[in-house]
């Protein structure tokens, strides 16, 4: 780069105020290398600058960034309620809806994702007259957050009732979570039969943790399924437009 710069300025004599807008930019450069340059003056040898400078010119070494080899994405899965009663939503559950092979038939689904986070919910609750509570989600309690249950939107028939929900701050369910914690209900989630339920989540695929299954009934080998919400065993919530199974 000093070379080039060197061709640029002095072999084809620019302007002094423009070697001097230089002299700026290299003084004030991230790359020490650069700061210790002195720009050559116009009637000053190549040569002489070189042998003045020697020994003060660090060798510039071009170190590849750092890089998150893991793949990593976020996806808004949607699911359709098949049942009102109210189902408690897992690590394991979630890791489901990102997708598996089935790798013993009608047996085992193995997943694809090994963490995951949960970003958001939205619910689409179906009208349902003469009811007050149309749906309603609750996070997990976790350090100095309380639970907090949402939502209790009044309805009637006239129109679904639209809610987006995130994870309350310093909550449980706003962490990344692997196999380790497949157990940990995130969150418990009811609406009425017909309602439409938005999920975005962020998932790592497998790496170095031991990726998680799922018990399912049916299942041809090879097969790539995606799981219910609330899992194979309730499977009360049901991917909208994915292959699936339970």
């Amino acid at each position: 780069m000093v070379n080039l710069l060197y061709d640029h300025f002095v072999r084809r004599e620019s302007r002094e105020e423009d070697i001097k807008a230089v002299e700026y930019a290299l003084k004030h450069s991230p790359n020490r290398a650069f700061q210790n340059y002195v720009m050559p003056r116009k009637g000053k040898s190549k040569k002489k600058v070189e042998r003045k400078e020697e020994g003060r010119m660090s060798v510039i070494v071009m170190q590849p960034p750092a890089l998150q080899s893991t793949p990593e994405m976020v996806h808004t899965f949607r699911f359709g309620s098949t049942s009102a009663t109210q189902r408690n939503i897992t690590v394991l559950d979630l890791l489901g809806i990102c997708g598996g092979y089935c790798t013993v038939v009608n047996s085992t689904l193995s997943l694809v994702a090994c963490t995951v986070r949960l970003k958001s919910v939205r619910l689409y609750t179906a009208p349902l007259a003469g009811a007050d509570d149309v749906g309603n989600l609750q996070f997990t309690a976790s350090f100095d957050t309380p639970d907090r249950e949402l939502v209790r939107s009044a309805i009637g028939a006239s129109g679904p009732a639209v809610q987006t929900l995130v994870p309350p701050r310093r909550s449980t369910a706003g962490f990344w979570y692997g196999n380790a914690s497949a157990a940990t209900t995130l969150f418990q989630i009811a609406s009425p039969v017909g309602s439409v339920v938005d999920v975005t989540v962020g998932f790592t695929f497998i790496n170095n943790y031991n990726n998680s299954s799922q018990v399912i009934a049916a299942g041809v080998l090879g097969s790539f399924y995606y799981s219910y919400l609330d899992g194979p065993i309730t499977h009360s919530y049901i991917p909208v437009g994915l292959p699936s199974t339970f």
